[in-house]
């Protein structure tokens, strides 16, 4: 018989399991160092700095500390144990005098560093930064912005707080780069099959059959039209195309609206120049228009148009093949296309296009000496001013944020992104006039609802004309490479 062995037990001090001096190394825990904030630039406004804390693979941010800074200064969090502390983050709030709040966050990634006798001493790794607008994340680039650097066991961040968000986009040559407008290229990676001469093309085209319609008769008064003329030119030359020639068409119909077609024709409506209150309102639609075209925004639906009736076509292939009338089958094709969405039109058409026209529009009208809230006040009254009259208008331009969307987006846009000046135009001497010379006037060749669908119909019939001859083209050319 074989005897199990005997296990003989031997309890070992507790001192020895965890040192003379509490838990041993692998049981202490890691040690967030003293954060020092140096802050400047805040002109004499208080400061909110919030320190929090996440981990790896989680979005939830566990807040520590909150303190306040009354104007420049140095803030400290003092040293202390923390458990799950990959991402260390600090958040800056504060508001610059008549703007709206501005958020910071700057995010360090922490990694396990010296051993201390109190535990592993975090450092930072990595750091990345953004600005909040409208998003619990952050978003943007702004880890220029800050100074970080780590001695002796102490974090030191330093900070200049930017007046605007447009710090974080300086150097980027983004649409939001206020900076960079006219040395950049707002359509880089936009999908259009042409180059700029095409947009000159066909917008001389539409110009020129829009001008023959009798529905849309021009303006016959020199002042007017100088004065419309002007105001274009100099909002022109602050735009990114600052080099165009811009050519301009005031109508002499009861018309809320004004457009503008590729390579810089821009169509105002008598209504319009009627309604306006102030000469920034005025220039804030014209800077609208004109963003159309340096966006290229119109070549920009054409292109939609053809890539759809391309993927119309090869669905459709077999019916092409059993069809003998192949130019019947394309017209038909076209027209399907062309009558399937909003996004076709010459100008604007879809929700991006409009937005991005609006804020572009509001760096120009700023960069040309106007306030660039004027579109803003114009679109809180735009709905009730064009009531009943707008209906087949508004087909137009269905796909077009509503009004309160855009005074939002505007007010944002102006208050986060473009730099304060105490000098911006809201009304001048010359607009003035024009409203002056515009009472005098006879009334307006079109009125009321008439107007509204003559510029529906002489619009609609001359961009399909526009958009079947594109179309065409590139389907022939594709049939002619084959």
């Amino acid at each position: 018989m074989i005897s199990q062995p005997r296990f003989r037990f031997c309890l070992v001090p507790i001192f020895l399991l965890f040192g003379l001096t509490g838990p041993p190394l692998w049981a202490k825990p890691r040690i967030m160092p003293e954060l020092q904030v140096d802050i400047s630039g805040s002109e004499g406004r208080p400061v909110q700095v919030r320190l929090s804390a996440r981990s790896s693979f989680s979005l939830n941010y566990r807040q520590m500390e909150t303190k306040v800074s009354e104007g420049d200064g140095r803030l400290v969090f003092a040293s202390q144990p923390v458990k799950r502390m990959s991402w260390m983050v600090v958040t800056l709030a504060w508001q610059p005098a008549g703007l709206a709040e501005r958020v910071l966050v700057y995010e360090l990634r922490m990694k396990k560093g010296p051993k201390t006798p109190k535990g592993r001493l975090l450092v930072s790794q990595k750091q990345k930064s953004g600005y909040l607008l409208d998003s619990d994340f952050p978003i943007g680039d702004c880890n220029h912005l800050f100074n970080l650097t780590q001695n002796d066991g102490v974090l030191r961040l330093a900070i200049d707080l930017p007046p605007s968000y447009l710090a974080c986009e300086e150097g980027s040559g983004s649409v939001n780069d206020f900076n960079a407008v006219g040395n950049r290229d707002i359509n880089q990676g936009q999908f259009n099959f042409y180059k700029f001469d095409d947009d000159l093309r066909m917008g001389n085209q539409f110009y020129r059959e829009m001008g023959a319609t009798p529905e849309n008769p021009p303006l016959q008064d020199r002042q007017i039209n100088g004065y419309v003329r002007n105001l274009v030119t100099r909002i022109g030359k602050a735009s990114d195309m600052p080099h165009l020639d811009y050519k301009v068409t005031v109508i002499d119909a009861d018309v809320l609206n004004a457009f503008a077609v590729p390579g810089g024709y821009v169509f105002v409506y008598r209504g319009l120049l009627n309604d306006v209150q102030s000469e920034a309102e005025l220039a804030g639609v014209l800077a609208h228009e004109i963003a159309h075209v340096t966006g290229r925004h119109g070549t920009e639906g054409v292109t939609s148009a053809i890539s759809k009736t391309a993927l119309a076509m090869a669905a459709g292939e077999l019916v092409k093949r059993e069809t003998k009338d192949k130019d019947a089958w394309i017209g038909s094709l076209v027209q399907g296309v062309i009558s399937g969405g909003t996004q076709y039109w010459i100008v604007g058409g879809t929700r991006k296009r409009e937005a991005e026209a609006d804020k572009l529009g509001a760096q120009y009208a700023q960069r040309a000496g106007y306030d660039p809230r004027g579109i803003a006040t114009l679109f809180e009254r735009w709905s009730q001013k064009k009531g009943h009259q707008a209906s087949r208008l508004d087909q137009m331009f269905s796909d077009h944020p509503s009004d309160e969307a855009r005074v939002a987006a505007v007010m944002r846009d102006v208050h986060y992104f473009l730099p304060p000046s105490p000098d911006l135009v809201r009304t001048s001497p010359e607009f003035q006039k024009m409203k002056k010379r515009l009472a005098q006037l006879p009334p307006p060749a079109q009125k009321g609802q008439t107007a509204g669908n003559a510029l529906f119909s002489a619009f609609q019939r001359v961009n399909e004309a526009i958009l079947s001859h594109e179309i065409r083209t590139h389907l022939e050319s594709g049939d002619k490479k084959e």
